[in-house]
């Protein structure tokens, strides 16, 4: 075993001096200084972008359980932070939650599915009312139970998007990757100010 040991160490030894030794020979590329090497003209080269406007996202509305536990209408309440990154395009990052109010009478009709996720969105043209689609990918979990990757589908549309205070109506469709494919599905109403 101390052979072993002895061995891999000689080994690393040798093969790191080696490296040195070809490093110093051969010349560094111009365009990537050393450490310490750092020119004048090199340090702002990656500062420079295009600045995203972003908007804070509130809104709820109805939505239902697929496969739930009963029928009634739920609530959905979301909130999101949206950043506009081309004329056609933005990210986003939200988080639902989608609850019942079956417990006030029965607690065990009551139900809950949370989700958090990033995403995107295309917007199929650049005025003032747009329609739009839209997926995200993240995690939530359904009464509790353990969390697991969430995928969200919305589309819908956009009023007065070339403003700083905007609406959105939104079908949206939320699935939880886990045995049961628990689900949500429903529509939006929101405000992105």
């Amino acid at each position: 075993m101390k052979s072993l040991i002895f061995s891999i160490v000689f080994l690393f030894a040798f093969t790191n001096s080696a490296y040195a030794k070809w490093a110093t020979k051969k010349k560094t590329n111009k365009n990537y200084p050393k450490v310490g090497e750092v020119r004048k003209s090199d340090q702002n080269r990656l500062q420079h972008r295009i600045k995203s406007k972003d908007f804070t996202f509130v809104g709820f509305g109805p939505a239902w359980f697929k496969h739930g536990r009963t029928e009634a209408a739920a609530l959905n309440i979301a909130a999101a932070k949206y950043w506009d990154v081309a004329p056609q395009a933005a990210i986003h990052v939200r988080g639902d939650v989608v609850t019942n109010f079956d417990a006030i009478q029965d607690t065990d009709l009551a139900e809950y599915m949370i989700s958090a996720a990033l995403g995107m969105d295309y917007f199929f043209n650049a005025t003032n009312f747009t329609p739009f689609v839209g997926a995200d990918l993240g995690f939530g979990t359904y009464d509790g139970e353990t969390p697991t990757f969430a995928i969200g589908l919305q589309a819908g549309l956009f009023f007065f998007r070339t403003s700083t205070m905007q609406m959105s109506v939104q079908p949206t469709y939320n699935v939880l990757l886990d045995k049961a494919k628990h689900a949500t599905y429903g529509i939006k109403v929101g405000v992105h100010f």
